[in-house]
C-alpha cells in the first residue's frame, strides 16, 4: 500500500508558497487533518482529501506517495527495475551498491570481469 509522504507534500506547499492554514481555508479539510497529514501522523488519509490537496499544491497524487515510484520512473526496463527494487529491499545489496559507487572505472570494469568469471 502506498502512503503519503509528508516530506514530498512539505515541498509542493513551499513551492506554492502556502501553509497549512492556507491549505485549510482553500479546501475545507479540518485544521487538525491538514496538521497531521503534512507532520505524517497520517499518511493513508482519504483519496478525496489527499485530492483536494494535491489540487491546490498544482501537483498529483502519485507525486506525493511513498512508492516504488522513485525506482521504477528512472528505470524504464522492467528487468533493471526489478534489480533496482531488490537492492533498494535488500540491506547487503543496497551497502554493497553504496561502495560501488565510490569505486572508480577500473575497479568496476576489474569486479565486472571477476563475477563474470565466477557466473560462468
Amino acid at each position: 500500500m502506498a502512503l503519503l509522504n509528508p516530506e514530498k507534500l512539505k515541498f509542493f506547499k513551499l513551492q506554492k508558497k502556502l501553509n497549512n492554514q492556507d491549505i485549510v481555508q482553500i479546501t475545507n479539510i479540518s485544521k487538525s487533518t491538514i496538521d497531521k497529514i503534512f507532520s505524517g501522523t497520517n499518511r493513508n488519509p482519504s483519496i478525496s482529501t489527499i485530492t483536494k490537496i494535491t489540487d491546490i499544491l498544482g501537483c498529483t497524487v502519485d507525486d506525493v506517495l511513498d512508492t516504488d515510484v522513485a525506482i521504477s520512473s528512472y528505470y524504464k526496463d522492467k528487468e533493471a527495475n526489478s534489480i533496482a527494487k531488490k537492492i533498494y529491499e535488500t540491506q547487503a545489496l543496497k551497502e554493497i551498491f553504496d561502495h560501488l559507487k565510490q569505486f572508480n572505472p577500473d575497479d568496476i570494469n576489474l569486479i565486472k570481469s571477476i563475477t563474470t568469471r565466477i557466473a560462468e
